[in-house]
């Protein structure tokens, strides 16, 4: 049997509290006879990347892993965001490529439309019971 730990291992056996904590979290219960790190790898395959997101956060060595980064891959200058530089449109698109106001309006339109249709049919409704009647 060999002695291989993986990243779940390690943030379990380091911080075991954290690990119960998370799973609890989640809903999880876990077996006395069950691994943390087992238990925590579960968890990331079922509920994905918050949970992985938030073991990394945990993770003891986190900083020397932000520091590796940092040094494998330089930021540019102009990467740094230290320069003043124009709001760009794009930044504050979304998805389908709408501004937030134009979606908020588009919204609003929609909300309207629905709640005359709703209204609608309630009227409806209570026209045909009376009539029944």
């Amino acid at each position: 049997m060999s002695n291989n730990v993986n990243m779940y291992g390690y943030v379990a056996a380091s911080n075991p509290y954290f690990a119960k904590s998370l799973l609890h979290k989640y809903g999880y219960v876990v077996d006395k006879e069950q691994p943390l790190g087992m238990a925590l790898q579960q968890l990331v395959a079922y509920e994905g990347e918050p949970v992985l997101m938030e073991i990394v956060e945990n993770n003891p060595d986190k900083e020397l892993f932000m520091e590796y980064f940092d040094k494998k891959f330089p930021r540019k200058k102009e990467d740094c965001g230290c320069e003043k530089e124009s709001v760009k449109l794009i930044d504050y698109m979304n998805f389908s490529g709408q501004m937030q106001a134009a979606q908020v309006a588009d919204n609003k339109k929609l909300t309207t439309e629905t709640s005359v249709v709703v209204l609608a049919g309630a009227v409806l409704i209570a026209f045909a019971i009376i009539l029944k009647k």
